[in-house]
């Protein structure tokens, strides 16, 4: 009791109402030791007869619940600051970068100035330079039934513009992106890619049995 009264709140109930459930509580445990209070009985209340199913050493916690159920948890309540959530690393074309390196074949290249990331000598990712995307965006190859499966299911992640939309290829706001689902988007990019590097150099090899 006194712990709560000298600090915060004791399950809900301000200090004052538990230094005020004490005392309460003080007068009747005192009241029983001077005058039997049975229910429908006049003989004395102790350890083999409780009052009301409680024994007498728990007739203290009883008053305090009943303070509890009387004060309520809104009247005098701890505020509890709200713990946000760790936010994630921000992600960029570093983070972008790493996650493409691990997949097989993958080397940093340029692009109109710009960093670009290929698979055997065909872009995989860079990132969007064009005017008519918005800043921070990303430009990722993949199909074009692949494209409209994303901006379907994400529009606030992946979108496209007039310029790219003859391209197979997609437009990713790295703000609204999570790694998980960036690296989830680049194995993609990377099979698509990755098939057409593959039917390139089939193609190139029934030309030259041709000749």
């Amino acid at each position: 009791m006194h712990a709560a009264a000298s600090g915060g709140s004791f399950f809900g109930v301000h200090p004052s109402g538990v230094q005020q459930c004490g005392r309460t509580a003080g007068v009747i445990q005192d009241e029983i030791s001077k005058k039997p209070i049975a229910f429908g009985s006049s003989e004395d209340v102790t350890p083999e007869r409780p009052f009301f199913g409680v024994h007498p050493s728990g007739v203290q916690q009883l008053i305090c619940a009943c303070a509890f159920a009387w004060l309520g948890p809104s009247r005098h309540t701890v505020t509890r600051k709200r713990t946000s959530s760790m936010p994630g690393r921000k992600i960029d074309f570093d983070v972008v970068r790493a996650i493409a390196m691990a997949l097989p074949d993958v080397e940093e290249s340029s692009l109109h100035g710009a960093p670009s990331l290929k698979v055997s000598g065909r872009l995989l990712t860079c990132p969007a330079i064009h005017s008519s995307a918005e800043s921070n965006s990303l430009v990722v190859r993949i199909g074009f039934d692949q494209r409209a499966e994303l901006m379907a299911a994400e529009p606030g992640i992946y979108y496209v513009t007039d310029h790219y939309l003859k391209h197979p290829a997609v437009l990713v706001r790295l703000g609204q992106i999570d790694q998980n689902s960036l690296r989830n988007l680049l194995e993609l990019a990377w099979r698509f890619v990755s098939s057409k590097s593959t039917a390139k150099r089939r193609s190139s090899r029934r030309g030259g049995r041709r000749k």
